[in-house]
């Protein structure tokens, strides 16, 4: 054997053409590296936001009443406003001086459940308090 046929490649009949990227591959690219970006951001800002306790907001639309059957729904909206998942939420709810128990098993952060409370009238006065949450 030569010295030539030892460095030359065998030729199999594939020759590899590269072909400079295109529109679509550079787009591809484009698009990865924002996605990877914007994840990369959520958790950066994930880390750097103050932890806010576990905090309800209830509010009730005594306007939005109406009445079914006999029966007046009230409907009530309940937000948790922390920065952290609760866990069975028992809320009791005074509707006209009559005691209505509300279990949510889990409401996240910022996450609003909304309720409905019936009763045999019109309410016309509200009150509640948050009897317990199971903190994560």
């Amino acid at each position: 054997m030569t010295e030539q046929n030892k460095t030359s490649q065998p030729d199999n009949g594939d020759d590899v053409v590269t072909h400079p990227p295109t529109l679509v591959g550079w787009a591809a690219r484009v698009f990865s590296l924002g996605l990877i970006a914007s994840l990369v951001g959520a958790i950066l800002y994930q880390i750097a936001a103050p932890d806010r306790e576990v905090a309800f907001e209830v509010v009730t639309q005594i306007s939005d009443a109406r009445e079914v059957d006999n029966r007046f729904l009230t409907p009530i909206e309940i937000t948790n406003t922390g920065s952290k998942t609760a866990g069975v939420v028992k809320l009791e709810v005074l509707v006209d001086g009559k005691a209505v128990e509300i279990s949510i098993p889990m409401i996240g952060q910022q996450e609003t459940v909304s309720y409905v409370i019936g009763s045999d009238t019109r309410v016309s006065h509200f009150q509640h308090k948050i009897i317990s949450y199971e903190a994560p």
